[in-house]
C-alpha cells in the first residue's frame, strides 16, 4: 500500500493533463488515506511482532482507532472546490506520520528487538544480527518519515521538520526515506532465514524421535 501511495507522486502529475479537474482532486483527495492506511498496516505489524513477547491487549485497537479518528477529521476538513486542497493535504500528511507513522515503526523496532532474543536462545547468531540491523532500519525510518514532518506553523513540525535533512546534510528527505526501506527489505529478507533454521530444528528433533521410537 504505501508503494502505491509513494508511486503516486510520479503518476499523478504526469497524468494531471489528460484528466479533468474533478478526477485529478478526487485522486489527490484518496491519495492521503491510501498513506494512512499503510501506516495503520505498519502500526498493526508492530503491535503484533511485540504480541508475540508481550501482552498487548490495551494496544489491539490502537491502529484501527487512530485510522477511523484521522480519517473523520481528514474528510470533515476537505475544503470545498474552489478552495485549494494542498493546505489541509500537507496537514493530513503531518498528522499521517506523527499518529501512525512514528509509533508504528519505534513499535515494530521494538518489537524486533524482542524477537531477537528468542532468535538468541535459538543459537543463530547471524539471523540476531539481522534482526538487529532491521530493528535500527526501522528507527532511522521513524525518524525520517514519522518525525520529520512537512513544515508547519506549530511545535514541533516548525523546527523539527524536513528542513534539517537538506540544511545539515544536503540530502532531500525522501532519498534518506529510500535508503531505510531499502535497509529494513534487506534485513527482513535476511531475517526470514530463521524459519529455515526453525523447520530444520524440528525436523530433526522428529528425527532423533523417530530414531528413539525405533529403537525401543
Amino acid at each position: 500500500l504505501h508503494a502505491f501511495y509513494e508511486w503516486s507522486y510520479v503518476i499523478l502529475p504526469v497524468q494531471k493533463a489528460y484528466l479533468l479537474p474533478e478526477t485529478y482532486r478526487l485522486l489527490e483527495i484518496f491519495q492521503r488515506p491510501l498513506e494512512a492506511l499503510s501506516f495503520a498496516f505498519l502500526l498493526q505489524f508492530g503491535i503484533s511482532v511485540i504480541g508475540l513477547c508481550r501482552p498487548t491487549r490495551w494496544l489491539r485497537y490502537a491502529p484501527a482507532i487512530t485510522l477511523v479518528f484521522w480519517l473523520l477529521i481528514y474528510f470533515y476538513s476537505i475544503p470545498p472546490v474552489d478552495k485549494e486542497f494542498k493546505p489541509i493535504s500537507d496537514l493530513a500528511d503531518l498528522w499521517a506520520r506523527y499518529l501512525l507513522c512514528f509509533p508504528g515503526a519505534c513499535l515494530t523496532a521494538y518489537g524486533l528487538i524482542l524477537q531477537t532474543r528468542q532468535v538468541k536462545e535459538m543459537g543463530v547468531h547471524q539471523i540476531e544480527r539481522h534482526l538487529r540491523m532491521a530493528a535500527l532500519s526501522f528507527l532511522l525510518y521513524a525518524v525520517v518519515a514519522g518525525l520529520l514532518v512537512p513544515p508547519a506553523s506549530f511545535f514541533p513540525a516548525s523546527g523539527l521538520n524536513r528542513r534539517l535533512l537538506s540544511m545539515y546534510f544536503g540530502v532531500p528527505s525522501p532519498v534518506i526515506r529510500a535508503i531505510a526501506g531499502i535497509l529494513i527489505a534487506y534485513f527482513m529478507i535476511r531475517s526470514l532465514e530463521v524459519f529455515r533454521v526453525e523447520m530444520r530444528r524440528r525436523l530433526d528433533e522428529a528425527s532423533r524421535a523417530w530414531a528413539l521410537a525405533q529403537e525401543r
